[in-house]
């Protein structure tokens, strides 16, 4: 069930009697986003939902007092959530579709420029396309067609006015390409195409620069909060004994760190809900379903694959964590593995994570790479076709000169197939590309040498000339889409280099010399209480503070604790960075993680070693 249905089912008006007052912006997010929801319904939602919670929180406040402040804490999150999600999942979009916007408006660019049709290049643009925009296209030339929108034109001010208040270097665009198409003289018609794209492309340069330069204070929040300071407040926790306060216990801890987690995945959801666009080529939907991988050509539950590389990695360190856990007495008698055993299970949670990801990774990247591969390689087959037309050779025999000039790429084969069609087969052109069997368009899933190929067919039936100008304005466009692409790509790296280096080094460091602090805390909490009982004197004196010590972590626990946190906060944050360097792309997500989790693991493991031999514990 997702968001909406569960605002249709749930979002009773026994729980939003009237019509509530709503900002703007969550109106305009809802009419962006185009739910069949009202505001009403996200109302009512919220409220049950934070009841729910409030009422089955509440038996576990009355048996134990540490869960009291989540009976408040919870529904308010849950109310700011889910009233707030419209907001986050409209930035989202936008953020997604500007991603695939700058190619797709280039090619209703491209078709405009050889002819002021706005219909006609709405259609070429939505056929060629990809993402938010295509789609968008697709509905607008949907209905013109079927008479539900008065001409393409007034379409498309429709649609920029809908998303002006999240793209508004887009409604801008649209603006100069609606001017545009009125434009009798054909340099100035194309003088407006151009400046449309710049437009676009500036504007998302803008919102690029604008983000990274805001992230050094989310940045450094999110390693203050998440490393630093909940760690070290564990660590300290053995203290509040001396205080008479009984805190410390691994239910206590594990609570303390879940909650930081959700606030730390939660703050980091707000900050993405302004990120920029990401310019990476996206690997295509699977077949498989979610929950699936291919293990040596069968299919997999990644949950009980996990499991059972869990079970066959962690080795003792399971039967260290039932130790801990109260359910089985084991200790192999070697001080290094009795001091470090849960470390194993640690490890053992990294290996599996990572080998996990990658098996689900493996199977759906192939196909990313073949398109990664023939878009890069789009742009010379562009500038070789137009030269060849250029100088009047025929298309038939451009194509073929295409196929000889870029040997061992897949981007030649399928000039060859072309070829191949035509001669072996005795068919036209036409048939060459867009025969439904065999035809090159439904052999590549490369949106770039669709385009190429549309447009080199649409131009040749006008003359070589035509087709050889269409060409080389489309790979020249293509490059300056390219360098723009590239420079928005770097000021992002440069600027989360921060955040990897927080989840490779950084936080697992901090989390290994946490385990030690705390290891000696507690050996200088445990000798002070030897000392005063000791001493009769001091004994009595301090009578008071009797269960100082009485209940504290083992260092055992502790390390397995801290160190499945370090391990799922890398989590929350490899899916930030990747967020926003790659956008929604599962698999790269999934790639980071495999690539990743050893190293967070390792480094926390060495930490601890070293800070117990350097600092001692």
């Amino acid at each position: 069930m997702n968001y909406v249905q569960a605002c249709k089912k749930f979002g009773s008006p026994l729980f939003c009697r009237t019509e509530p007052e709503v900002s703007a912006e969550f109106r305009i997010a809802l009419e962006f986003l185009e739910w069949d929801i009202t505001p009403q319904q996200v109302i009512a939602f919220s409220r049950l939902a934070a009841l729910v919670s409030a009422i089955a929180l509440i038996p576990a406040a009355v048996f134990n007092i540490i869960f009291a402040p989540l009976v408040l804490i919870i529904p308010f999150a849950l109310l700011h959530v889910i009233t707030e999600h419209p907001k986050y999942a409209a930035g989202q979009k936008a953020a997604e579709a500007l991603s695939t916007i700058p190619r797709t408006f280039n090619h209703l660019v491209i078709s405009l420029k050889q002819s002021p049709n706005l219909e006609q290049g709405i259609r070429f643009a939505a056929e060629n396309g990809e993402g938010w925009l295509a789609d968008s296209f697709r509905r607008i030339y949907w209905k013109v067609w079927t008479g539900k929108t008065r001409n393409a034109k007034h379409g498309l001010i429709s649609l920029g006015e809908k998303s002006k208040n999240f793209m508004p270097e887009f409604e801008r665009a649209v603006t100069l390409v609606n001017s545009a198409v009125s434009e009798k003289d054909r340099q100035k018609r194309n003088s407006s195409l151009d400046h449309s794209l710049e437009v676009l492309l500036s504007g998302a340069k803008n919102r690029v620069r604008s983000y990274v330069g805001s992230l050094f204070l989310p940045t450094l929040i999110l390693f203050s909060l998440g490393s630093i300071l909940p760690l070290i407040f564990i660590s300290l926790l053995p203290v509040t004994s001396f205080f008479g306060m009984s805190m410390g216990s691994p239910r206590e801890i594990i609570i303390i760190l879940s909650a930081t987690l959700v606030v730390i995945g939660a703050y980091s959801q707000k900050i993405l809900s302004s990120r920029p666009p990401s310019f990476t080529v996206r690997t295509p939907e699977s077949e498989l379903p979610a929950w699936k991988t291919i293990v040596h050509g069968k299919k997999v539950n990644i949950i009980l694959l996990f499991a059972a590389l869990f079970l066959l990695t962690s080795g003792i360190g399971i039967f260290y964590l039932l130790s801990e856990a109260g359910l089985i007495v084991f200790k192999t008698g070697l001080p290094l593995f009795d001091e470090f055993g849960t470390m194993f299970a640690v490890a053992g949670a990294a290996a599996s994570i990572s080998i996990t990801a990658w098996a689900w990774y493996k199977p759906r990247i192939k196909e990313s790479k073949e398109i990664n591969e023939l878009e890069e390689q789009a742009l010379d087959a562009a500038y070789h076709l137009s030269a060849r037309l250029s100088d009047g050779k025929p298309l038939e025999e451009s194509v073929g000169f295409v196929a000889t000039s870029m040997p061992g790429t897949k981007t030649a084969e399928l000039f060859k197939t072309v070829w191949n069609n035509i001669r072996r087969r005795a068919i036209s052109i036409e048939q060459a590309f867009t025969d439904p069997r065999t035809g090159v368009l439904n052999k590549t899933k490369s949106s770039t040498l669709r385009t190429l190929f549309r447009l080199a067919l649409s131009g040749s039936k006008k003359g070589t000339r035509e087709a050889a100008d269409a060409l080389m304005t489309f790979a020249r466009q293509l490059e300056d889409l390219r360098d723009a692409e590239k420079t928005m790509k770097e000021m992002i790296q440069k600027n989360i280099s921060m955040l990897k280096a927080t989840v490779a080094f950084f936080g697992p460091v901090v989390a290994g010399i946490v385990v030690t602090l705390h290891e000696i805390v507690q050996s200088a909490i445990i000798s002070a209480k030897h000392a005063m009982t000791s001493v009769n004197t001091q004994y009595n004196l301090f009578s008071g503070l009797s269960g100082i010590g009485e209940k504290m972590v083992s260092v055992q626990a502790m390390q397995a604790i801290i160190g499945i946190y370090i391990l799922l906060l890398s989590v929350v944050l490899i899916r930030y960075v990747t967020l926003i360097e790659q956008g929604e792309d599962k698999t790269a997500f999934a790639y980071n993680l495999a690539r990743y989790m050893p190293v967070v693991a390792v480094v926390f493991m060495l930490t601890r070693m070293v800070s117990k031999m350097v600092i001692g514990g």
